[in-house]
């Protein structure tokens, strides 16, 4: 709110804004987590940050990464760090209770690029709770998903077809991919306290065509930075899926760093289109 007026009124312009801003996601992305100081306009934290309530009391507050453009600032960022770097800062922010929400969408969107940016790229294995080994394409093709119509449409997508939701309209899942044999439902997490939402699920299989559904394998995956993780979210019990037989658990590893990432999806997460009012293209600054 307080940028919004300022540029508003003018006190500030869109290139300091630009510059404030990389500035920002760069000392973030290199160096200790930032101190809240909601008295500075200047400091990291305000720049980067929004504050929210956990709830309808407003009594919990937790932190987010403001915005989507802010989001993709600090993974640029974060992609010119080496992966022993990049997982020393997953490391350092993930004692702080107040980033855990930023901790997850910054893997989810490491995530993403990495399932839909480059169709060379190799492609990702996930484990099933029976050992199996089923590969998860590369799916540059992305859908947004907004609604039950979205998913009637599934048999007018060309496969394979990466489904990214739009705003929240699941609360436990990240993406769907759907191929001619497969259907994936992925929830990225560096957590391995996550939970399966039963009313996703349900949306889910109440407006997908019924055969697009039954005639493909249906596995729930955690996309994971950790083996243990993985293994430990696939071992719960979860009483969601006792209405959906069909449903298999599964984990995947994807590492937290960019060191096996291809140049084509490191210009993806260098990419800088930023909206402030405008858009305008962010300068690189090293």
């Amino acid at each position: 709110m307080r940028t919004c007026i300022a540029l508003a009124q003018h006190n500030i312009s869109p290139l300091t804004l630009e510059e404030e801003a990389t500035f920002a996601a760069r000392k973030f992305a290199r160096n200790k987590p930032p101190t809240i100081d909601v008295s500075d306009p200047s400091n990291t934290f305000n720049v980067l940050f929004s504050i929210h309530p956990t709830d309808s009391s407003r009594r919990v507050m937790e932190a987010r990464i403001a915005n989507d453009h802010i989001l993709d600032i600090v993974l640029e960022q974060l992609a010119w760090l080496n992966a022993t770097e990049q997982s020393e800062f997953f490391n350092t922010i993930s004692g702080q209770p107040w980033l855990r929400s930023p901790l997850g969408n910054l893997y989810k969107g490491l995530t993403r690029v990495r399932f839909t940016a480059d169709p060379t790229a190799k492609s990702l294995t996930c484990i099933s709770a029976t050992k199996d080994l089923i590969a998860i394409p590369v799916v540059p093709n992305v859908v947004s998903l907004s609604g039950g119509s979205n998913l009637n449409d599934a048999n007018h997508n060309n496969l394979p077809f990466y489904w990214r939701p739009a705003s929240s309209i699941f609360t436990s899942l990240d993406a769907i991919i759907c191929t001619e044999t497969m259907i994936f439902l992925l929830q990225s997490t560096v957590s391995p306290n996550c939970d399966l939402k039963k009313q996703d699920l349900d949306f889910i299989r109440a407006n997908i065509p019924t055969c697009f559904w039954r005639n493909r394998r249906c596995c729930v995956v955690f996309v994971t930075p950790d083996e243990d993780c993985g293994i430990q979210l696939t071992s719960k019990k979860y009483s969601t899926l006792e209405d959906f037989p069909e449903l298999e658990l599964c984990y995947c590893i994807l590492p937290i760093g960019t060191s096996e990432f291809t140049s084509s999806q490191l210009r993806k997460l260098r990419k800088l289109d930023v909206g402030i009012l405008l858009y305008f293209k962010l300068p690189l600054l090293i």
